[in-house]
């Protein structure tokens, strides 16, 4: 099945490029939000599921630091594989404001080792920034974007991606491969990456669904038996980067 084509996120007011504009601008009328996405665990098409590889997630636990040294306490194991030494930044915030408008930017990084046939090192990197304008009667407009990489020697996969368009979507490379990482949209809710506990799938060529992960506890990770044999532990180093990102 075709996905969508990528649409505008939704906007309640045009945010003029000029403070004098903005100022002059009407406030909008108020629209109701759309619902958050319930916690529930990922749907995927039986088939699908039933003939891809599930790699069991145990031993995961919730987010248990930030700002300190490497933590056990968050180490768990995805299939054959093993995630150690997770290592959470705090959170860091910062405001600039000018007139009636104000930008707020929360960000925080992670870091973790990942162990299989080989070993790799993961790094993460999450800000959200959000531009407030309810002084002169507008709604916070936020974008959230979310970059991780996996490293082993000059080996390198990586993804990143954005909720500025809905649904959120961005490129997932596996040496030199390009992918694409999108959420699992839930119908009649809003999904972005300021959700709890959002699902992801990763498409190849002509929308093949290649891998998916439920980061819903205790969470859940598949990949597709067609995925190249030397793109199969990179992919599962991502997915634990996805795993670690929502941990609650």
């Amino acid at each position: 099945m075709s996905r969508p084509p990528l649409m505008p996120a939704p906007r309640r007011c045009l945010v003029m490029a000029t403070l004098s504009l903005l100022v002059a601008a009407r406030p909008c009328p108020a629209e109701p939000p759309p619902t958050a996405a319930p916690l529930r665990m990922m749907v995927l098409a039986p088939q699908w599921e039933q003939a891809a590889e599930q790699l069991a997630v145990q031993d995961r636990g919730p987010w248990a630091q930030s700002g300190l040294g490497p933590s056990t306490a968050e180490a768990f194991r995805l299939g054959s594989h093993a995630v150690t030494a997770v290592r959470r930044s705090a959170i860091s915030t910062q405001r600039l404001a000018l007139g009636p408008l104000e930008r707020l930017t929360h960000q925080w990084t992670l870091s973790y080792g990942f162990h299989g046939a080989m070993d790799w090192e993961g790094r993460c990197d999450w800000r959200s920034k959000t531009l407030l304008t309810h002084r002169i009667g507008l709604l916070p407009d936020a974008v959230t974007t979310l970059h991780c990489v996996c490293s082993q020697g000059q080996r390198k996969a990586a993804f990143s991606i954005s909720d500025e368009w809905r649904p959120a979507g961005g490129d997932l490379l596996i040496d030199g491969r390009t992918l694409q990482l999108h959420l699992q949209d839930v119908a009649g809710h809003e999904v972005n990456l300021a959700s709890t506990a959002p699902a992801f799938l990763v498409r190849g060529e002509e929308d093949q669904l290649l891998a998916a992960v439920d980061t819903f506890r205790p969470g859940r990770v598949w990949r597709h038996r067609g995925l190249p044999a030397d793109a199969t532990e990179p992919m599962a180093c991502l997915a634990s980067a996805l795993l670690l990102s929502y941990p609650n």
